[in-house]
């Protein structure tokens, strides 16, 4: 890796990948809300670009770990389904 890689871009590959789906299969928000999170993260660090292999090897890291421990996407997560069960229970509910 010779050039820098904008961070949106080098996270919206990362959050392709298989690691990363099978990390979040189970949520019930999409990609996208995903990745605004973990950009927002990222340019808190005030990491923008990605600029060798071993800073790609770092973001990796803390791109699993935001994601297994982010209070943030936890409550979006779990306000998502809370409001998924309450549709469902309303559908349930209607004649």
């Amino acid at each position: 890796m010779g050039e820098k890689i904008p961070i949106e871009i080098y996270l919206r590959d990362l959050l392709g990948t298989k690691e990363i789906m099978k990390l979040t299969e189970s949520w019930p928000i999409n990609v996208d809300q995903i990745l605004k999170y973990t950009i927002n993260y990222f340019r808190d660090l005030g990491i923008l670009t990605v600029e060798s292999k071993h800073h790609e090897l770092m973001i990796r890291s803390r791109t699993f770990k935001f994601l297994e421990n982010s209070s943030e996407l936890k409550e979006l997560i779990d306000k998502t389904r809370r409001q998924i069960a309450i549709q469902e229970s309303r559908r349930a509910n209607d004649p």
